[in-house]
């Protein structure tokens, strides 16, 4: 699919100096209550406290930082915390107690009975602010803004041949196979993101994907990104019969297909209300593994977070529980191979080579079957290379 775009301009925008004279601003947030706009100075470390309704400003808060950056109201707590640059700290900024009152704005009384009556008078297009005189120029005032992405630093090119009125040339416009990812490069990152990229080789942080630790992202043009360590797990409501499937598909995946790497974080969402449990065992009389945050290893209707390190058994066991009406409860096992370390392997290979070396104590007859041939074997071998040497010399003597 070939990206598309449209543009507007706008004009005749209704803008006023809400507040100046600030020492370097860099960071605003709004109250709760959307009453009071936080302001942040670098430059001196105050933020200050404006009316949103007038404007004025009702208070200042010296922090004693040097160089605040962003700030942001907590959605739980309602405290406002900002981030400062130099000492690289998340500040809270907490109130000595509860207000007693709520919050009042600071227009007056009068101000606002005017306000409203001139509101009734002449329509809900009145505007103190709003500039009635100024009129949209149809014509765009900049018409290079309109090509910064069409140009070559964009997703196709200013080359006529690749891309003109008539259309897009398709193996020039799309991005996937893009790879002049460096700092010097012409590759365009908003480019890539309104073309529908937001897993690329040339995105920052992972392919510019949220994948937990260790997976691998896979773009889906303008939906989004898979990751190669999530599946999406299904329960059947009657058999308990589980079923895998990546985010975006729609057939179930095999199960032996999938082998769990190491080093892997992987993510089962279950999307039913039945309860999926990991074990490292079949057997159902075994309890699930106890996982990090997670004591019971289980989860319905959320996921369910597996890490693969060098003490995970293998294979895992998915095992889910559904209960019927009747209180009877059907349950389903499957088995997900995990990938071996290379010291389980080593250990492996060890033990066949003990296993290859026992049992040849030098009063034993050696026998050309046996493959157990080793250090202990290796005396006889060349005492019976010496003898056969002598022997053949001798005859070798007698014929002459």
């Amino acid at each position: 699919r070939l990206p598309s775009f449209e543009y507007s301009i706008w004009e005749c925008v209704n803008q006023r100096v809400f507040a100046k004279g600030l020492d370097k601003p860099t960071g605003l947030a709004l109250s709760p209550d959307g009453n009071r706009l936080f302001v942040a100075e670098r430059g001196t470390g105050k933020i200050h406290v404006h009316d949103v309704e007038s404007g004025a400003l009702v208070g200042t808060i010296d922090t004693g930082y040097t160089s605040i950056n962003g700030m942001s109201f907590s959605p739980d707590t309602n405290i406002l915390h900002f981030v400062d640059d130099s000492s690289n700290s998340l500040v809270a900024v907490k109130p000595r107690g509860a207000c007693s009152t709520q919050y009042q704005t600071r227009l007056t009384e009068g101000y606002e009975q005017a306000l409203t009556a001139a509101t009734l008078a002449l329509g809900e297009d009145f505007s103190i602010t709003k500039n009635f005189t100024c009129v949209a120029n149809p014509i765009p005032p900049n018409a290079s803004l309109f090509d910064q992405v069409h140009v070559g630093t964009g997703y196709a090119s200013d080359d006529p041949n690749v891309q003109a009125m008539a259309g897009m040339d398709a193996a020039a416009a799309l991005l996937a196979n893009r790879t002049d990812c460096g700092l010097e490069s012409d590759l365009n990152f908003d480019a890539l993101l309104l073309g529908g990229y937001y897993c690329h080789q040339c995105l920052p942080i992972n392919n510019g994907s949220m994948c937990d630790t260790g997976g691998i992202c896979r773009n889906v043009q303008w939906r989004g990104f898979v990751c190669d360590n999530e599946f999406i797990v299904r329960v059947d409501p009657v058999t308990g019969d589980i079923s895998l499937y990546e985010p975006d598909g729609t057939e179930p995946i095999s199960f032996e297909d999938i082998t769990l790497r190491i080093g892997v974080t992987y993510r089962f969402t279950i999307v039913d209300d039945n309860l999926v449990s990991v074990h490292a065992s079949e057997d159902r009389s075994e309890p699930a593994l106890s996982l990090p945050g997670n004591a019971c290893g289980c989860a319905k209707n959320g996921p369910l977070l597996l890490t693969i390190d060098d003490s995970t058994p293998g294979p895992v066991y998915l095992r889910s529980k559904v209960y019927l009406r009747s209180n009877v409860a059907s349950s389903s096992v499957i088995g997900i191979k995990v990938e071996q370390s290379s010291d389980a392997t080593m250990e492996m290979q060890m033990k066949d080579t003990e296993a290859l070396t026992s049992g040849t104590d030098s009063d034993e007859m050696i026998t050309a079957d046996d493959t157990g041939a080793s250090a202990a074997v290796m005396p006889e071998l060349l005492r019976l290379t010496t003898v056969v040497a002598s022997l053949t010399a001798l005859l070798l003597s007698l014929g002459d």
